[in-house]
């Protein structure tokens, strides 16, 4: 784990360095709270540690809450664990409302600092985990609600471009996995370059399934009529039927 510690006194960042340096695997100190950005750029960050004080002509705790907020807006944020005066216990719980996980007051205990840091890094994590899972559920719903206005044709449509994602456009393997024996290049016209195919195939079409031989048919009805009724294994059944039902309808021509 990494830690930051943020404290413009020199004798408190080398006395932290050393008894959080037994801990946990990196420690970095900085005096100048100004360096923050550049230092939550790794994004590797598990904790900071904060001083309250930067500012020995202004000691209310802004300069710790500013820096708080800044942290806190930064993405993938680290657990900020606050270092206060005895005085500013209040201050610290107010900022704890802003996001810091939790605050220690000096003089600190070693081995409580040390327990509130690990604790400090498993909430953040924690809320990590949530606020992703509460993301994932949100785009879900998204997702759903967008299905849920579709037409049966778009749904298809959707499902079709669904199983050859997920076979990294290997159209083959995604016409297996829907059931269906067009022929390959069928599959390809069809729903990757819809632009390069007619309105409607004509021809005498392949004899078999798999065969690319010949020319598409032009009798499309029976076949598109299986499709229709959640019948894949019904493509090439019919002869080049199946396959031009295929072709007109990834295109939503139905």
């Amino acid at each position: 784990m990494k830690i930051l510690i943020i404290d413009d006194n020199p004798a408190v960042r080398a006395t932290l360095k050393i008894v959080l340096g037994n801990e946990f695997g990196e420690v970095v100190a900085a005096g100048d709270p100004r360096l923050i950005p550049a230092l939550l750029g790794s994004g590797t960050l598990d904790a900071v540690v904060l001083d309250m004080n930067f500012d020995s002509s202004r000691l209310d705790g802004s300069d710790g809450l500013f820096w708080l907020e800044r942290i806190k807006a930064a993405g993938d944020a680290p657990a900020v664990v606050l270092i206060t005066a005895f005085g500013d216990v209040p201050l610290a719980v107010e900022a704890m409302k802003l996001g810091a996980e939790d605050f220690i007051t000096k003089p600190w205990d070693n081995d409580i600092l040390i327990e509130k840091l690990h604790k400090a890094i498993e909430k953040n994590r924690r809320t990590k985990t949530a606020a992703r899972s509460v993301d994932n559920a949100r785009e879900i719903e998204r997702r759903d609600s967008i299905r849920s206005r579709m037409t049966l044709t778009e749904l298809k449509l959707e499902h079709i471009r669904h199983v050859v994602a997920q076979c990294g456009g290997n159209l083959t393997a995604a016409a297996g996995q829907l059931g269906s024996r067009l022929p390959a290049f069928c599959t390809a016209a069809s729903i990757l370059c819809p632009s390069t195919s007619g309105a409607i195939w004509s021809g005498s079409g392949p004899s078999k399934a798999g065969d690319a031989s010949g020319s598409p048919a032009t009798n499309s009805s029976a076949p598109f009529k299986n499709y229709a009724n959640g019948n894949f294994s019904s493509y090439g059944n019919s002869g080049g039927g199946g396959a031009d039902a295929f072709a007109v309808y990834s295109r939503g021509q139905v």
